[in-house]
């Protein structure tokens, strides 16, 4: 038997391959013209954008603006002039031309026209430079004073706060919007450097008081000893108790320094929020029994977060601490005619965990309110020297909190009404 036959085909030609199938040419066409639409949409937009930005410029009362009068004052009167300069040249010259032209003959007629009128031109064209020219030199004079003079009490003040004189503040001037925002931020300046500059004298006062006391304790207790009035076993307590007080003063300091420098070392790990909040509320059980304060833990949600229990625990128990200070402070507790009252929550609020104490100590003022973090800051009477430390724990919270891409935050009706410090951090998905 013969094998089948192929049909013949063309030489040069390849068998046949499934070809793809056919697509419309508007199909085809569909992403570049979307593509351009979208090009178009977005240059429409940047085109209003751009609108909008210059419209806000000269809408507002600005230095840009006054540029822009001053630059359009100086064409206007360049155009008022030549109009003016040439309807009064204009006549005298042609006629002056006309007078001297053969009217039998158009050549000579249509030169001497020609010839007036770009005398005129040229006449009119000069003195308008020359008017132009003048009042740009007048507005540029007059822009230029008032710029020196809203530059001056800036340039004062900075000399002021370099000498070290924070108390230089500089009044809003007419010139503009841009002068006044720099007018303001100048004061702001001033105004921190004054608020760092009283913090840094109160931080050597405060040093100054908490190491005297320890040191006088020891020195007492070593005088003691020689004179043969205390013994040795009875003082050993007494010097390691001021001693440990010396190493906690140390290590405040250094644990500041390291939160402002952002030189503390963290070890994240995936942990529970609630978990950590409940062993600082453990922790902490006891202090608030023998205070004869309430300390109560509502939990709502065991998202967790990406944290470093020990850094995270420490601005709890921070927040616990002050709590227990500013409620024993307003008279509440144990040593009180009222009870007192702390209230720890876990709740989710979206994609972050806020943690909540709030107590109904002796409140913060709203003058007071903001400076809470800032450094060796006590604000109100809880945290005044006789409680100790320095000021420094809810500066080194944010410090932590801002570590753990997190914020810290605190909110007070008024003095005597509690506070509410709010924790928050980012839900680990």
């Amino acid at each position: 038997m013969s094998e089948p036959r192929t049909p013949d085909r063309p030489a040069g030609t390849h068998p046949a391959t499934p070809s793809a199938p056919d697509v419309p040419r508007d199909a085809a066409l569909g992403d570049g013209r979307d593509a351009a639409g979208t090009g178009d949409r977005r240059d429409s937009r940047d085109s209003g954008a751009g609108v909008r930005r210059w419209w806000h410029v000269l809408t507002r009362r600005s230095i840009a603006r006054r540029f822009l009068t001053g630059a359009a004052v100086v064409v206007g009167v360049a155009v008022v002039t030549i109009f003016v300069v040439d309807a009064l040249v204009s006549p005298a010259i042609f006629h002056a031309h006309l007078m001297q032209a053969d009217l039998s003959n158009p050549e000579t007629v249509l030169r001497h026209v020609e010839e007036g009128m770009r005398s005129s031109n040229m006449i009119a064209l000069a003195v308008a430079i020359l008017i132009a020219v003048l009042a740009a030199l007048l507005v540029s004079l007059y822009l230029a004073t008032r710029v020196s003079a809203s530059l001056a009490p800036l340039a004062a003040a900075a000399r002021q706060v370099a000498a070290g004189d924070y108390t230089a503040r500089v009044d809003a001037g007419p010139l503009g919007a841009e002068f006044d925002e720099l007018t303001e931020a100048v004061n702001a300046m001033s105004q921190r450097l004054a608020s760092v500059e009283q913090s840094r004298t109160r931080l050597f006062s405060d040093l100054a008081h908490e190491m005297r006391t320890p040191i006088a304790v020891v020195q007492a207790q070593l005088e003691g000893i020689e004179d043969g009035v205390v013994g040795v076993e009875d003082s050993i307590p007494v010097l390691r108790a001021q001693a440990e007080r010396l190493t906690r003063l140390s290590s405040d300091i250094g644990l500041l320094s390291q939160a402002q420098e952002h030189a503390l070392r963290y070890e994240f790990a995936p942990g529970e929020v609630a978990s950590v909040v409940r062993g600082c509320v453990d922790d902490m059980a006891l202090r608030y029994r023998e205070a004869g304060v309430q300390l109560t833990l509502d939990v709502a949600t065991h998202a967790r977060a990406q944290l470093d229990t020990a850094r995270f625990a420490q601005v709890i128990t921070n927040l616990l601490a002050n709590a227990l200070n500013a409620t024993v402070s307003a008279g509440r507790g144990r040593t009180g005619d009222r009870g007192g009252h702390v209230h720890v929550g876990v709740r989710r609020h979206g994609n972050e965990v806020a943690v909540q104490v709030r107590d109904d100590g002796v409140g913060i003022s709203p003058e007071e309110l903001p400076h809470v973090f800032d450094r060796f800051a006590r604000v109100g009477p809880a945290r005044d020297r006789s409680s100790g430390g320095l000021g420094i724990g809810l500066t080194v919270a944010r410090a932590i909190m801002s570590a753990h891409h997190g914020r810290i935050s605190a909110d007070s009706p008024g003095p005597g009404r509690g506070a509410t410090f709010t924790v928050t951090v980012p839900v680990l998905h």
